[in-house]
């Protein structure tokens, strides 16, 4: 039985080196980091001898605009087509002119749509389709190229979702990588039977791991993400807390605190604000915390909602009454 397969390639690097991947509960992830340009090779395995095949790609749940023909001729049954990136032909020429798949760091637009799960967000997804063909006969008709758009930055998660369940890139296109002067086949084919289509998940290393799809104390896992370039996961031991936090979430000390402490002054005494030098949200605090111009009470607790701060500039702080909290939980 024929058995699709596809490996993403960076552009530019030299090497046949496919990006990483790591799979979890069935669904395989694809570890990118955004501004990489790429191609896509699909290996079809097993392929039956002068049979042909026809394989469609979609990115981000749409088609990139055409497909390729690979015939298995001869005794090698394994088969592979490349991807090179968006196609866009010279509708005087029929000269073909490919910009590669690329990257994008996905950041949902101010106007977006609200959605209430990750998978209603079309971003950070291949999927391959592949089908048994036979010739069927000639069209004429001159190919058409499709302008690749952006837009699965139009939905985001609710406020107060956490912010890495969404994906962290989209597909758009690079620069331009391959020119051809061949064309575009112009047989038409006839489906005979489909092979079980190909899906795929892409994301950054550090989403992967918020999500426990990445796990540092796994040496596979931990290599992939020096190779990603995440600090400290080289040794694949727990990370700090103070490393681990979300992104742009921070508590300050105040500038009479920083003075007072300069002078020798204890610490514990002075009320701490969000003002000037990060300090690490992990310690006990030695002091009263700040909020809104004001010491915090004895009967106040302080909450902070650590996934939905980052498209604010910073963190939103909260105070409640102890009792209410209670109460509520």
């Amino acid at each position: 039985m024929e058995v699709v397969l596809a490996e993403v390639l960076p552009v530019g690097n030299n090497t046949d080196d496919p990006l990483p991947t790591s799979v979890h509960n069935g669904t395989k992830y694809v570890v990118a980091q955004p501004g990489t340009e790429w191609e896509l090779r699909v290996n079809i395995l097993n392929a039956k001898i002068d049979q042909s095949y026809r394989v469609w790609v979609e990115l981000d749940r749409k088609s990139i605009g055409y497909s390729l023909i690979s015939h298995c001729k001869g005794f090698r049954q394994d088969r592979s087509v490349v991807f090179h990136g968006f196609a866009h032909t010279d509708p005087y020429t029929g000269k073909v002119a490919d910009r590669a798949f690329k990257f994008g760091a996905l950041r949902p637009a101010a106007h977006a749509a609200t959605v209430q799960h990750p998978d209603q967000i079309q971003a950070g997804r291949i999927e391959v389709t592949c089908e048994a063909v036979v010739r069927s006969g000639k069209h004429n008709d001159a190919p058409s190229s499709i302008k690749w758009a952006t837009d699965a930055a139009s939905k985001k998660l609710p406020q107060g979702k956490k912010w890495f369940l969404q994906p962290g890139l989209q597909a758009e296109e690079g620069s331009t990588v391959k020119q051809s002067d061949n064309g575009w086949d112009n047989h038409t084919y006839s489906v005979m039977y489909p092979l079980q289509p190909l899906r795929l998940r892409y994301d950054t290393a550090d989403n992967l791991r918020l999500r426990k799809i990445l796990d540092p104390s796994k040496p596979q896992h931990a290599a992939i993400m020096t190779r990603a370039g995440m600090a400290g996961s080289s040794t694949g031991s727990r990370q700090p807390k103070q490393e681990r936090r979300a992104a742009g979430v921070k508590r300050e000390r105040g500038a009479d605190q920083q003075q007072h402490a300069a002078a020798g002054g204890s610490a514990a005494a002075v009320p701490r604000s969000a003002t000037a030098e990060t300090i690490n949200l992990a310690d006990e605090a030695p002091a009263p915390l700040r909020v809104g111009g004001r010491a915090l009470a004895a009967d106040e607790l302080v909450v902070c909602d650590l996934a939905g701060s980052d498209d604010e500039g910073g963190p939103v702080w909260c105070v409640h009454k102890k009792q209410a909290i209670e109460l509520a939980v």
